[in-house]
């Protein structure tokens, strides 16, 4: 069951814009927020959780919490605000997304949402995407792997959306779920389309340990030295992974080729993306100087789709394949000090 994170804009001491009797600030939380969180109630294949409404998720970002805080194993986040302009005239929303990333089919169904309700920006009336790099939660949850947008759901400072708004926020919000979740509230759960995968451990234990991350079941558990995180001969591709030394992730840096966007950057713990349906095609995995200078290295090796197991590599090499649409769907590590094989161990 995928989970997926609501915000509402602003906050605490920031009401946001004004305009027509009402503040970004506190719309969102009430009464939009609310009959969010009873839409979502209804769910049968997902689940909706909210950022706490008492605090502004920016203002804990700069200090170093907000989206920071997110764990990774949400699918998505969508965070709700409402535009502002000098000139009252000015109409419609757009939805905010990484410009690292395309359009995913959710964030152009909550565009559509706004686009039947308030009509798109005129700025963004090809698509209601706009692409931006210069906003900080954004920036973090692209950083992090985790699909993220920002809704502006249309002008405060027009009469015309905000009296929409006000008389249709109960429909608003229950097409923003069903855009979001992809779940048409009401409709009997669908079959899965794949087995759900029990694999590993809950946390990981002392020395090497890595899990998964797997179309509509999200993280598996924790494996540790030499066994298969993933699976084989089910066609279910892997999206993400994370790696850890005695727990931490930050030991170990990593890089990706994801299905649609190539190379990613060189990352720490996390590698891929989650909540973007991409799959990963190749990864890179390199020691930091506090393991390498101790005699530690490291080798994996990845299971492709249509190719099997590839050989052993170690210690920066590519593994998988770019250029063949063919996704990793199994992973293995060891980790070797001076030549040895080291085993972790469960906690």
């Amino acid at each position: 069951m995928a989970t997926h994170l609501f915000v509402c804009g602003h906050g605490q001491s920031d009401p946001g814009a004004g305009g027509n009797g009402i503040t970004e600030r506190d719309w969102t939380r009430n009464p939009l927020i609310i009959a969010i969180k009873k839409y979502g109630a209804q769910l049968k294949s997902n689940k909706l959780e909210f950022y706490d409404t008492a605090k502004d998720m920016y203002q804990q970002t700069c200090d170093g919490w907000g989206a920071y805080s997110v764990s990774t194993a949400t699918a998505s986040v969508t965070e709700l605000h409402l535009d502002a302009s000098s000139n009252t005239s000015t109409s419609g929303g757009h939805v905010i997304i990484s410009s690292q990333f395309n359009a995913d089919k959710n964030d152009l169904a909550i565009a559509n949402v706004v686009k039947n309700y308030v009509g798109w920006h005129p700025a963004y009336r090809s698509n209601g995407i706009s692409l931006r790099s210069d906003l900080l939660n954004l920036n973090v949850f692209a950083k992090r792997g985790i699909g993220y947008r920002l809704v502006e759901l249309g002008f405060i400072t027009s009469k015309k959306d905000t009296d929409t708004l006000k008389a249709k926020y109960d429909a608003v919000a229950k097409s923003i779920v069903e855009a979001v979740t992809g779940e048409t509230l009401g409709a009997s759960a669908p079959k899965p389309s794949q087995p759900t995968i029990s694999q590993g451990i809950a946390k990981p234990g002392k020395g090497l340990f890595y899990r998964v991350h797997i179309p509509n079941q999200g993280w598996l558990g924790y494996v540790g030295s030499t066994v298969t995180a993933g699976t084989t001969g089910k066609a279910i591709p892997i999206q993400a992974v994370e790696v850890l030394w005695d727990g931490i992730g930050d030991l170990i840096t990593s890089k990706a080729h994801v299905e649609g966007l190539g190379w990613q950057p060189w990352n720490y713990n996390i590698t891929g993306t989650t909540g973007k349906n991409k799959s990963l095609e190749a990864v890179q995995f390199w020691l930091g100087e506090y393991l390498t200078k101790q005699g530690y290295s490291i080798e994996y090796r990845t299971h492709v789709s249509k190719l099997g197991w590839q050989p052993w590599v170690r210690d920066g090499a590519v593994s998988g394949t770019t250029g063949k649409k063919l996704a990793i769907e199994a992973i293995e590590f060891r980790m070797y000090k001076n030549g040895k094989l080291e085993v972790g161990k469960f906690v």
